[in-house]
């Protein structure tokens, strides 16, 4: 168990009863079978808890890639409070600079957020990420609007080096990045492990072929 990782265990057992957590779903298909046991954990101890989830998903396949992971979490989908959809960070945050920028009259028919955080700030924001850019744009938008909000990062191993920068600094309350780093997790948090042992990729691969038939 590495520190950060402890820190996002120690967050868990702190939760509140019926607290409130936002869900980041950041990353494409083709990491789901790795982010699903990196997040499944941490998910089905917030459930133990009653907690509250908002989800929010920065790509397009954001909205099945969630319903998906949330579906295999017993109780999980039940606790969505709110869905936020579909949220294009990079081309949202291009647009505001632009926008404060511009001079004149409003220009017609700009792009505007149908929908927006709900009021009050969160117990915590996980972050759900295959990449570090992705992650490190969430992260540093979070950190302005939401200052005092823990936040944690579960991320594909190969994003965890370049996000353990941000924990170093305190920008981050903890992270966990990788299968093995989630098994350490998991076997902190529970008796009966979702990650039994070491998992090839093709072996992930197979087994979610089989569960998707």
């Amino acid at each position: 168990i590495q520190p950060h990782n402890r820190a996002v265990i120690s967050w868990l057992e702190d939760l509140p009863s019926d607290a409130s957590v936002l869900l980041v779903f950041d990353y494409q298909a083709g990491y789901a079978s790795e982010l699903t046991l990196v997040a499944q954990p941490v998910i089905a101890s917030m459930i133990e808890k009653n907690v509250e989830l908002t989800i929010l998903s920065s790509s397009p396949s954001g909205g099945l890639l969630s319903g998906r992971l949330l579906r295999k979490t017993p109780g999980a989908i039940d606790r969505v409070v709110m869905d936020l959809g579909y949220f294009p960070v990079g081309a949202y945050g291009a647009f505001n600079l632009a926008h404060q920028a511009q001079e004149g009259p409003m220009l017609a028919n700009l792009p505007e957020a149908v929908k927006t955080l709900p009021t009050g700030e969160p117990d915590g924001i996980l972050i759900l990420a295959d990449g570090a850019a992705g992650a490190r744009a969430w992260l540093e938008q979070f950190s302005i609007l939401l200052p005092t909000t823990p936040m944690h990062l579960l991320l594909t191993a190969q994003a965890g080096p370049m996000s353990l920068p941000y924990w170093e600094s305190g920008q981050l309350a903890g992270m966990i990045a990788g299968l093995s780093e989630a098994a350490g997790v998991e076997a902190v948090l529970s008796q009966n492990p979702v990650i039994p042992g070491p998992v090839s990729y093709t072996h992930l691969r197979a087994h979610e072929t089989v569960l998707d038939l």
